[in-house]
């Protein structure tokens, strides 16, 4: 029987874009799949598609799609009543989006480290821990 990881890692979609499109950050979010035992909610896949369907057309966010599906990361599929709960309260409480309560309540019911760069984080509690990459600025 194998022993489970010290660390875990959740992606949360804003890694993945800076992943996929080298931004500031990717390099770490390379390093961690590579390195690390990486768990990746299937909201985040949603999440991937549909931006990349709207800037990109259906075929380049399919083609997306078949790449995070063979990332070296445990895709979450299902949501159990302990993550459903958790989700709610932290979208209450943290005046989260909905696909950001469900990362986040993955985050905390796995243990797992939330690798992000999204500032709607930083409203979360202390017992969800975050490695923030570096945001992206506003432009003008």
């Amino acid at each position: 029987m194998s022993k489970p990881p010290a660390v875990s890692y959740l992606l949360d979609t804003t890694a993945i874009i800076a992943l996929i499109e080298e931004e500031d950050g990717f390099e770490r979010v390379r390093a961690v799949l590579t390195e690390e035992h990486c768990l990746i909610p299937w909201v985040v896949l949603m999440e991937v598609f549909y931006k990349t369907m709207q800037k990109r057309g259906e075929k380049a966010a399919l083609a997306r799609y078949a790449t995070l599906r063979a990332l070296a990361a445990d895709i979450i599929w299902n949501a159990r009543k302990p993550d459903l709960i958790q989700a709610g309260k932290l979208k209450a409480e943290c005046q989260l989006s909905f696909a950001d309560a469900i990362i986040s309540a993955h985050a905390l019911l796995n243990q797992a480290v939330l690798l992000h760069k999204d500032p709607e984080f930083e409203s979360l509690p202390e017992s969800i821990r975050q490695e923030k990459l570096p945001y992206k600025t506003r432009q003008k």
